[in-house]
């Protein structure tokens, strides 16, 4: 049983994958379906929405995350 919780973090980061996978499937489109996988992957590991919103708006701001969304 130990070993299913050393892996949970790993199991909820592939469950946020494949739901930006079926996002994609299903026609959401890439930034639809990146938004449903990072709502997802925060909720499965605690975090409010609120607290969600708060930390994807900072991110923006980020340089990386420019680069990303120039790339993409």
């Amino acid at each position: 049983m130990e070993q299913i919780t050393h892996f949970l973090p790993l199991i909820k980061v592939l469950a946020s994958f494949a739901c930006m996978l079926a996002g994609i499937r299903f026609k959401l489109g890439i930034w639809g379906a990146i938004l449903a996988g990072s709502f997802l992957l925060a909720m499965l590991f605690g975090m409010s929405p609120i607290g969600w919103v708060a930390t994807a708006g900072s991110a923006l701001l980020l340089e990386k995350a420019l680069y990303l969304a120039v790339i993409l």
